[in-house]
């Protein structure tokens, strides 16, 4: 297609009228037909569905609700940009990490504001001609035609006389493979191009092939290469959080994960990914900043969810429960009931429903406000989740999954056993059913059991052993900080505790196999960098004792 007949309709989407302004001019200029103008996403979506547009030009800043980068990452998901049509998205931002968020929703450029009209007119140019040119394999694409598509581009291969297109070619080559779930010509087709160049996308589509073959090995040796490498340290992440899951390995995942996160901070999905990992990890502080981050970022978004403000409250009163500061857990309970009144207030619909009773209840449980706490949960004791019934969300937000869940803990915390394993009983059930990953499935499992085995809080616990250590009980000490320590696998202080309970007991000469796996537990879990001074000083004296004891080596 020649460009004259590609460049009809153009929608920009920009706040400021100096700004759009500069962008008619250099649009006529380039030939469009019809340019429209809208500063609000909503207005956007409108335009986008009432209109087909060959070009869509976005700013990163839009006037009220939703940024540019919300609106563009809800265009992609909601696959409202086809492939046929540009997108140029115009950027303001100085930060890195918020402009790898915006590349990996893969706009056709990004433009870095202030930009002049030559430098506009210029980059637009490069893409357009590129949409024109291959219009007919595009257009396939948005038809979903891929077989089509695929012998479009390979005419256009062979009848390539220059090596003008090839590197462009090549990767609409690649990603028609992808598309087309060609994995074994894949595999190959990869491999050829990376031979003759290391490009970013060659790689990437390589593991992709290797992974969906299942070649376990040899994607995780590609993997560890391209973590070293800028351009796709990135995708490397995220390839070996799916590689780890697959192995069961939630630990090695979650880590990649969370670097992932820290690459492209603004993509919410890795973020609710965390949420579940960290659950089931009992890595409650990073459960913690996730189901935070999710809340307060998700407004606006594709994302938005007003129950994720509800899982935040729940995860900072988690949080708060595995703290040993007192001061520290006074805080979280008082940000939990000041979050919880703005939820209720913002949504008044919602304020008496059971979900919220629940979560007051844990809060006043927090607070050593038992007798509230049982006020409130007794009337719901009767209510039990219903494998026959429809899990819908009873907060609007939340599924009556995830709220059963917060009974069941909040019915064990106030010392309702019983009433709490019934409900865990029903939740395995319910969980069994495939209605839930393998990562919740695996969660509710642990969290059952462990609910049978402790009934006790970890604070609990910990005080409980401190006064045994104290008295010379170590066998009984060791004992609470093990158990504290299967709640708390994350926390520094508890491991500490435990490490030096296990080298004082009469372990190194009565099972010392048993006092070797405590130690390398604690080892993978104490972060030198969490522990203040006396700690520090603490753990530097036990790992002199065992050196010297010859028990095993740090």
């Amino acid at each position: 297609m020649e460009l004259k007949d590609y460049t009809n309709n153009a929608l920009v989407i920009e706040q400021q009228p100096l700004a759009q302004s500069h962008l008619k001019y250099s649009l006529r200029a380039i030939g469009f037909k019809q340019v429209d103008f809208v500063d609000r996403s909503y207005l956007a979506l409108k335009a986008i569905e009432n209109k087909h547009y060959d070009l869509i030009i976005c700013s990163s800043e839009l006037n009220s609700d939703a940024d540019g980068y919300q609106l563009f990452e809800q265009l992609v998901a909601e696959k409202r940009v086809k492939p046929s049509s540009c997108f140029v998205f115009l950027s303001s931002t100085q930060n890195l990490a918020h402009a790898q968020s915006i590349v990996e929703l893969k706009p056709d450029d990004v433009v870095q504001k202030p930009y002049s009209a030559m430098d506009i007119e210029k980059r637009l140019l490069k893409v357009l001609n590129k949409k024109a040119r291959f219009y007919d394999v595009f257009k396939e694409v948005d038809n979903n035609n891929m077989q089509a598509a695929n012998q479009a581009l390979n005419d256009y291969i062979a009848e390539n006389k220059t090596g003008r297109w090839v590197a462009y070619l090549m990767k609409l080559k690649g990603e028609l493979i992808l598309l087309m779930q060609q994995w074994g010509i894949g595999m190959q087709f990869f491999a050829k191009v990376l031979n003759i160049h290391p490009y970013t996308w060659a790689e990437v589509g390589q593991v992709e092939c290797f992974l969906q073959l299942e070649l376990f090995d040899e994607a995780q040796h590609k993997l560890e290469f391209m973590l070293k490498k800028h351009n796709t340290k990135l995708p490397a992440h995220d390839m070996l959080t799916r590689l780890f899951k697959h192995n069961k390995e939630y630990q090695a995942a979650a880590e990649h994960l969370k670097s992932a996160i820290k690459l492209s901070p603004r993509n919410l999905t890795r973020m609710k990914e965390l949420v579940e990992l960290s659950r089931l990890l009992h890595d409650f502080e990073s459960l913690y900043t996730a189901s935070n981050t999710l809340a307060r970022h998700s407004k606006h978004s594709l994302h938005y969810n007003p129950g994720y403000y509800l899982s935040a409250i729940r995860a900072n009163i988690d949080y708060a429960y595995t703290l040993l500061d007192e001061e520290e857990s006074r805080k979280l309970a008082h940000q939990s009931q000041s979050m919880l009144s703005l939820f209720k207030k913002n949504h008044p619909s919602l304020a008496t429903n059971t979900a919220i009773d629940v979560t007051q209840a844990r809060i006043y449980n927090l607070r050593e406000e038992k007798n509230k706490a049982k006020r409130l949960l007794t009337p719901l004791l009767e209510h039990r989740p219903n494998k026959e019934q429809e899990h819908s969300s009873e907060t609007g937000s939340l599924d009556n999954f995830e709220h059963t869940l917060e009974q069941a803990k909040a019915l064990h915390e106030v010392g309702f056993y019983n009433e709490s394993e019934q409900v865990f009983e029903q939740l395995v059930e319910y969980s069994q059913q495939n209605y839930c990953s393998d990562i919740t499935r695996q969660y509710i499992l642990e969290e059952q059991q462990l609910r049978k085995d402790i009934k006790d809080s970890p604070k609990e616990l910990n005080n409980q052993a401190v006064a045994y250590h104290d008295k010379g009980n170590y066998s009984l000490a060791l004992r609470a900080f093990e158990m504290a320590f299967r709640l708390m696998p994350k926390s520094s202080s508890i491991a500490l505790n435990l490490m030096q309970t296990a080298i004082e007991s009469d372990l190194i000469s009565s099972d010392e196999k048993r006092l070797k796996q405590i130690i390398s537990r604690c080892h993978q879990s104490i972060s030198t960098p969490k522990l203040n001074a006396e700690q520090l000083a603490r753990y530097d004296k036990l790992n002199e004792i065992l050196s010297d004891k010859n028990v095993m080596q740090q």
